[in-house]
């Protein structure tokens, strides 16, 4: 028997005329993923059912979220809902939207790499802590401090235990206020890749790792010098971290030396240094180096490498 098509109510109708159908114009790569070829197959009905209506893609896969994912009867782990849109997928307007039904669905991770304002991640992150999502990757959208400060504002009160943030405008300010909330948060991963962030900003991060529960930080392409990097070696053994990526920052030896001192005190399994202006014979002291629990650090991307397993 043939399958019904997918119809749309009147105030789906509206919500989906609002936005506009220009999107089959634009060049961007969308995916509503689920690891199971059951919701792969339901996806593809929709979207084929849905289509040919040229109601625009976004819009409609907004109402499949709104509408199926807070469906308690498909039976799937909700945790494994994720909503990734990249380059020009979704503007500020549609990220309103996106926000306004964040609390009553199962999704839980979210991808925006798209231009995006300030007032339009100040909105997403209110509704945070009436929803779901764990993950939240905002990269290359053009968000400064702002953004960054009403993100780490809501960080106590939400489900996030991973937050990325990369490519974006955050200074110093933005990564301080990040810092002071890490306590009391559940955040786990945090992301502050090809930022403006410099020692300032590094040595506050380093300073709040005692009281939070992050495992993963990584602060490439940024502008930390000496003393962020000393300050960031220094803590390593009060902190949870098992991964920790400086790659293209300002160091020196002197940091270093602090590495090769701390890094046996931690819990530390890789740290990455490429680019970081460290000489070869530092290179090689942090080569050998195990951490508290005797395992060999692996410090990926210094030359000469070698890892026994």
């Amino acid at each position: 028997m043939a399958a019904k098509a997918t119809t749309l109510s009147s105030s789906e109708e509206e919500f989906v005329s609002t936005l506009g159908n220009e999107y089959f114009d634009r060049k961007f790569f969308l995916t509503l993923w689920h690891p199971t070829a059951e919701w792969c197959y339901f996806v593809a009905f929709v979207l084929t059912r849905l289509l040919p209506r040229e109601e625009g893609i976004v819009p409609v896969i907004l109402r499949i979220i709104r509408d199926m994912l807070r469906s308690k009867h498909w039976g799937f782990p909700p945790e494994d809902f994720s909503l990734r849109l990249h380059p020009n997928a979704i503007n500020c307007s549609e990220v309103y939207k996106l926000a306004e039904f964040l609390p009553s669905s199962n999704l839980h991770v979210i991808y925006l790499t798209t231009a995006l304002s300030n007032d339009a991640v100040r909105e997403l992150a209110k509704m945070l802590p009436s929803s779901k999502v764990f993950e939240l990757s905002i990269t290359d959208a053009g968000i400064s401090d702002r953004a960054a400060k009403k993100l780490a504002s809501v960080l106590p009160s939400c489900n996030l235990n991973q937050l990325t943030l990369d490519e974006n405008r955050i200074t110093d300010a933005g990564a301080i206020k990040l810092a002071k909330m890490l306590p009391g948060s559940k955040l786990t991963h945090l992301s502050l890749n090809k930022n403006q962030i410099t020692d300032a900003g590094a040595i506050k991060l380093a300073e709040m790792w005692p009281g939070s529960e992050l495992t993963h930080l990584s602060l490439r392409d940024n502008r930390i010098e000496e003393a962020g990097g000393v300050k960031l070696a220094e803590m390593l053994p009060s902190s949870k971290l098992a991964e920790i990526w400086l790659d293209n920052n300002w160091f020196n030896d002197t940091v270093a030396f602090m590495l090769a001192l701390k890094l046996p005190h931690s819990q530390v399994e890789v740290i990455s240094l490429d680019d970081c202006n460290i000489s070869g014979i530092a290179q090689a002291g942090l080569k050998t180096l195990k951490n508290k629990d005797g395992e060999k650090i692996y410090t990926t991307n210094l030359p000469f490498e070698i890892i026994d397993y």
